[in-house]
C-alpha cells in the first residue's frame, strides 16, 4: 500500500513538473514573439534608420503649414526649433512675418504666447495639448520626430514585405505610445541609402486616431553636427487621421540638421505687457 501511494505522488509530481515547463515555454514563446523578428536587410535598415534617428539631436526650419481640422482651414508661415528629446519652439507668423503666437516646449513645460491677446498660456505637456493648434494630439517628441523625419525605431526588431510597393518594413518604435509602427520605405539610391516615403501609425489606445505620414521632394542636406555627411531630407510633410477629418501639411523653404542649440534658446520668459496664465 505504501508503495502505490508512493508511485502515486511521484506520477502526481511528473504531471506538475511536466505542466509547469509547459507553461513556462509558452510564457518564453510569448515575450520572444513579441517584436517582428528577421534577420538580412530588414534588420540592417532598421539599424541604420535607428543611427540616423538617433544620431539627429537638433533641427530647424522655416516654411508654411496647410491645416484642416474639420471644416476650419488655416493657412499660416511658420518658422521652428528643436532639439531633443522634448525641447522646441514653433513661432506662428502674421500676414507682416511678424510673432502672431509661440509654442515653446522646455522639458516638461509647455507655453502658448499669444501675442494678440498678449497672454502667455503655462501648463504640463500632458495638460496644455498642442491639438489645438495643430489639430492633432501629439506628444513634443513625437512632433519632433514627425517633423525631422527621425522616429527612432527599435533596431532589433523588423519584418518585410518584398511584395508591397513600396516594400513595407514593419518595425517597433523606442517610444511607447506607439505600440507598432509600419514604415513604408523605398529602397532607391540616394545619398544615404533608403528614404523614408511613409509611416502608419497602430497602437492598442490610438486605433481612433491613427495617423499617416507622407513624405517627398527629398534633398540632400548637410549635417552640422560633425557628421559631415549627406542626409537626404524631405522638404514636403503631410499627416492625415485615419477618418480623413484632420491633416496638417508642411512644406519647408528652408531646413537644417544637426545645428548646435543651447538649452538656454528655449527658455519661455514673459514678455513685457503680458498676462501670465497656469493651467
Amino acid at each position: 500500500m505504501k508503495n502505490l501511494k508512493k508511485l502515486a505522488i511521484s506520477l502526481l509530481l511528473l504531471v506538475l513538473v511536466l505542466f509547469l515547463a509547459g507553461a513556462c515555454q509558452r510564457l518564453g514563446s510569448l515575450k520572444t514573439s513579441t517584436p517582428p523578428a528577421s534577420s538580412g536587410a530588414a534588420l540592417d535598415l532598421s539599424r541604420a534608420l535607428y543611427q540616423k534617428g538617433s544620431s539627429l539631436g537638433t533641427f530647424a526650419a522655416r516654411g508654411s503649414i496647410n491645416l484642416t481640422q474639420g471644416r476650419t482651414i488655416r493657412y499660416f508661415k511658420f518658422e521652428f526649433l528643436a532639439k531633443r528629446p522634448s525641447n522646441f519652439i514653433l513661432t506662428v507668423l502674421d500676414p507682416m512675418g511678424r510673432p502672431a503666437l509661440k509654442i515653446i516646449s522646455n522639458r516638461d513645460l509647455v507655453s502658448f504666447l499669444d501675442y494678440r491677446a498678449a497672454v502667455k498660456t503655462v501648463g504640463s505637456s500632458s495638460s496644455l495639448k498642442l491639438e489645438g493648434v495643430l489639430a492633432f494630439d501629439f506628444t513634443p517628441s513625437d512632433f519632433i520626430s514627425f517633423m525631422s523625419n527621425s522616429l527612432i525605431p527599435n533596431p532589433e526588431a523588423a519584418s518585410v514585405n518584398d511584395a508591397a510597393e513600396p516594400r513595407l518594413l514593419t518595425l517597433l518604435s523606442v517610444q511607447p505610445q506607439w505600440a507598432e509602427v509600419n514604415f513604408l520605405v523605398r529602397l532607391e539610391p540616394g545619398a544615404d541609402g533608403a528614404r523614408i516615403k511613409g509611416y502608419q501609425f497602430k497602437s492598442e489606445d490610438r486605433d481612433k486616431n491613427g495617423l499617416e505620414i507622407n513624405y517627398d521632394r527629398f534633398l540632400p542636406l548637410k549635417r552640422e553636427d560633425g557628421a559631415n555627411v549627406l542626409q537626404d531630407f524631405p522638404h514636403n510633410l503631410t499627416i492625415k487621421s485615419s477618418d480623413g477629418a484632420n491633416s496638417l501639411v508642411v512644406r519647408y523653404d528652408e531646413a537644417r540638421l544637426g545645428l548646435t542649440l543651447g538649452d538656454e534658446f528655449f527658455l519661455a520668459p514673459t514678455p513685457a505687457g503680458f498676462k501670465e496664465e497656469r493651467i
